[in-house]
């Protein structure tokens, strides 16, 4: 299990690319949105491709969104959950320490769920 430290020390390297991957995000979204539109007006929802795409495109905003969220929250000096004077200031160490970890947590299971459902219906194809 990533701890608080762990997701500390990779921030960092996402910290200065948060709004593109925040940008990039809406921008996958959007783009699911107007391919899933498509797939409707041309009735094709039934087709084997379908779900894989609908499955990569949704991963790929998922890990796109946790990535910005990593940078955002765990940044040493700057992120919102830091472990040296975060933006809840005025709430107890303990508070604090909860919430980091809550927050690792999520993060750990944000990457993770896309993953499983991918093999999971996938497995199911195969069977």
């Amino acid at each position: 299990m990533p701890t608080p430290q762990f997701f500390e020390s990779c921030a960092p390297r996402f910290w200065p690319y948060r709004w593109h991957l925040g940008a990039s995000t809406f921008l996958a979204a959007g783009t699911l949105y107007a391919i899933m539109f498509v797939i409707g007006k041309l009735g094709v929802f039934g087709e084997p491709w379908v779900k894989p795409l609908f499955l990569a495109l949704a991963s790929i905003i998922i890990w796109l969104w946790g990535l910005t969220l990593l940078g955002v929250w765990f940044h040493p000096q700057r992120g919102t959950a830091r472990s040296s004077r975060p933006w809840f200031i005025s709430v107890s160490q303990r508070f604090q320490v909860f919430f980091r970890w809550y927050a690792s947590v999520f993060l750990t299971l944000w990457f993770l769920v896309p993953v499983l459902i991918a093999i999971l219906s996938l497995a199911r194809v195969a069977a």
